[in-house]
């Protein structure tokens, strides 16, 4: 549990409970976890405030790494890391679990998932000798038995909070600037698949605008898709793999 939440960087106890605790009639053992954890210093606890409920909100929290999660785990960073809410990485977190839940019905396999920081690649062009810093918000590696497929992914989350277009054309630039010096043998056997994921319709629309301005040949490296639909949307792409 320590592990998964420095992985992702913050989540709700109903996303932790997924993870580590699926299939479980009881949330208790959820609850006890979490309790001890905090208790300890392993986790701690981020409040939000929500409209509603007695005294003008309720309380609900996120977990991040405690201070003593972060010794235990080497952090160079100190912990807890972050005095707020932080919804675009909650979002990120909840675009993983939602695979997660395919493969717990068996439709897919999560190899492996890297957060923000550890999911950051440098890729150095031989040509240039430029270095290209690439931040996607999470790296994904994914699976399926019938067909025996395999596709690693690199997640953009958007929230609609980027609205210079120019922000969003640097973004895809690098990443098309970034396939064209990478090296098999230096950076790995593929190039991951970049997925933005919105949060509706509109901001789908808005992304495959700007998508629309990228060199045709390269376009076949994004997609996009919305919130709701990304899991099943991500699990016909890797049967579809030749």
């Amino acid at each position: 549990m320590v592990e998964l939440v420095a992985e992702l960087g913050q989540l709700p106890a109903r996303l932790i409970g997924d993870f580590c605790f699926y299939g479980l009639r009881s949330a208790t053992p959820l609850k006890r976890s979490l309790h001890r954890l905090t208790q300890h210093q392993l986790l701690s606890r981020v409040e939000l405030r929500l409209v509603g409920g007695a005294g003008g909100g309720s309380r609900q929290f996120v977990y991040q790494l405690g201070k003593q999660g972060g010794r235990l785990l080497g952090m160079t960073k100190e912990c807890p890391r972050f005095t707020r809410y932080d919804p675009h990485m909650v979002m990120t977190a909840e675009c993983v679990g939602l695979v997660r839940q395919l493969e717990h019905t068996g439709q897919l396999a999560l190899l492996g998932f890297k957060g923000e920081d550890t999911a950051y690649t440098d890729v150095r062009d031989p040509s240039t000798g430029q270095r290209i810093k690439l931040t996607p918000d999470a790296w994904l590696d994914v699976g399926v038995h019938e067909p025996r497929r395999r596709l690693e992914l690199w997640l953009e989350v958007d929230r609609g909070t980027e609205h210079n277009s120019v922000q969003i054309a640097a973004k895809l630039a690098r990443y098309v600037q970034a396939y064209r010096a990478w090296d098999t043998k230096r950076h790995g056997a593929v190039f991951p698949r970049i997925v933005f994921v919105a949060p509706d319709s509109r901001r789908v629309r808005r992304l495959w605008r700007e998508l629309g301005k990228v060199p045709a040949e390269f376009r076949i490296l994004f997609a996009v898709e919305e919130f709701a639909t990304f899991p099943q949307a991500a699990l016909t792409e890797v049967k579809s793999i030749d």
